[in-house]
């Protein structure tokens, strides 16, 4: 069940939330177009609730979501409706790690968390819990919609002129260059001996071998000192 008090919000919170003026809120409110409580003088609003109104004439997102079977297209809609919360931040959140790799091996690829990665996490880590997610270690946490997210420090390891825009639904994703996370599994594979980061690295490079830019793939494997592996991989996907 969740937490009630920490997923209430104020005025200023739940505008900044929906991109709308404090005056805008008010009027909702007056109109009854978005649910709220008053405690004394003072109005709060539950954010699934606010959020899931927004969404008149479908099924609500964070709702799809959670009935979703397919785990991998549940993860990338969900990076989706982060993407779109944060627009008005322009803040651009790119999916990296695993669920990358599940989008350039058709999702073939099992992982557990949502990797993501952009430049400043704290608005979003702001959304995650007016959602109702619960830190964890380095993880974001919602049993309800039985996901975990991660958002990695540290800069995008990839070129963001690379970085892919995929349309999920209504919604749209940014996943890293199909080159840099084939060279973050080379660099699995020789630095930390991953035999299989290796397959994996192969496997996305045979089924997307028209896309690659070869040169710059190779030159990122000089740069990270994966030089060998980067042959190997070019042979064995001819």
């Amino acid at each position: 069940m969740q937490n009630k008090e920490t997923n209430y919000l104020t005025i200023e919170e739940i505008a900044e939330l929906l991109s709308v003026s404090k005056k805008t809120v008010y009027k909702m409110v007056k109109e009854g177009s978005i649910p709220f409580i008053k405690v004394g003088k003072q109005y709060r609003f539950d954010s699934l609730e606010v959020i899931d109104s927004m969404k008149k004439g479908r099924t609500p997102i964070l709702e799809r979501i959670k009935l979703m079977e397919n785990t991998y297209k549940k993860r990338l809609l969900f990076a989706g409706f982060l993407t779109d919360m944060l627009k008005k931040e322009k803040i651009k959140p790119v999916v990296v790690g695993g669920n990358a790799v599940a989008f350039y091996t058709a999702g073939g690829y099992a992982t557990g968390d949502i990797d993501i990665v952009m430049e400043d996490s704290k608005k979003a880590e702001k959304i995650m819990k007016s959602i109702g997610f619960k830190k964890s270690g380095k993880d974001y946490i919602s049993k309800e919609l039985d996901l975990f997210v991660e958002f990695p420090s540290g800069a995008l390891a990839g070129s963001m002129e690379k970085v892919v825009e995929v349309d999920i639904g209504e919604y749209k994703v940014f996943i890293i260059g199909i080159e840099d996370i084939i060279q973050d599994r080379l660099n699995a594979y020789i630095h930390w001996k991953s035999k299989d980061d290796f397959e994996w690295a192969k496997q996305m490079a045979v089924l997307n071998k028209k896309e690659i830019d070869w040169k710059y793939l190779k030159k990122r494997s000089i740069e990270e000192k994966t030089e060998d592996a980067f042959k190997k991989l070019k042979k064995e996907t001819k």
